[in-house]
């Protein structure tokens, strides 16, 4: 129910304020945003004490607070985006700054991850390799654990310790090898001696 609440009043805000926005700085535009929700969450949104109607006279007292451009800019921007701020803060628990980036008066400000690096194949456990895969989201840093099985194995591996099966015959087999057809042979040995085959000799 909150997400559609969230979602009538996105269409609202973007019908509301899209002619006047043409002409703000997005500079500007983040900045009466940020102060105005700043205003709201030091006067009504801390532990919710105030109601629906009470959150929207603040609103208008910032607004009256504002002089020259940014007076018109805070009252355009209240009356298309207001209820979709209280939407998001109250019932969403956004930030001041989430919220203006959530209703595109804020743009993404990130600042990158540090040692958020994907690691290269090593070699783990016997038959087993491991790599680390990072993913930064912003600021965000997620890492995750990848398993195959090393050269001469075949097989998926979900935590390098199982899942791996050594090649018929110490075959070999390139690292990552699914299936017991990737594994292969070059050569043998029969009564005749030592041989070697005109190209790589897969199992079925």
């Amino acid at each position: 129910m909150k997400s559609i609440f969230a979602f009538v009043f996105a269409i609202i805000a973007i019908m509301g304020y899209t002619e006047s926005a043409h002409c703000v700085s997005a500079a500007i535009t983040c900045e009466v945003c940020t102060q105005e929700l700043v205003f709201i969450k030091e006067t009504c949104v801390i532990n919710k004490r105030c109601t629906y109607d009470e959150i929207r006279t603040q609103m208008d007292m910032y607004v009256s607070m504002q002089a020259g451009e940014y007076a018109s800019i805070a009252r355009d921007m209240t009356e298309a985006y207001g209820d979709q701020w209280i939407s998001l803060m109250i019932y969403q628990n956004y930030g001041e700054r989430e919220t203006c980036i959530a209703t595109k008066l804020c743009g993404e400000s990130c600042s990158g991850c540090v040692n958020c690096t994907t690691t290269d194949w090593a070699n783990g456990n016997t038959g087993y390799q491991t790599r680390t895969v990072a993913t930064c989201n912003c600021e965000t840093c997620t890492k995750k654990k990848e398993y195959r099985c090393a050269p001469g194995y075949w097989g998926t591996s979900s935590n390098g310790t199982s899942g791996c099966t050594r090649c018929p015959q110490s075959g070999s087999s390139a690292a990552g090898t699914t299936s017991q057809t990737g594994c292969y042979v070059t050569g043998g040995n029969d009564a005749g001696g030592t041989f070697n085959y005109a190209s790589d000799c897969h199992y079925k």
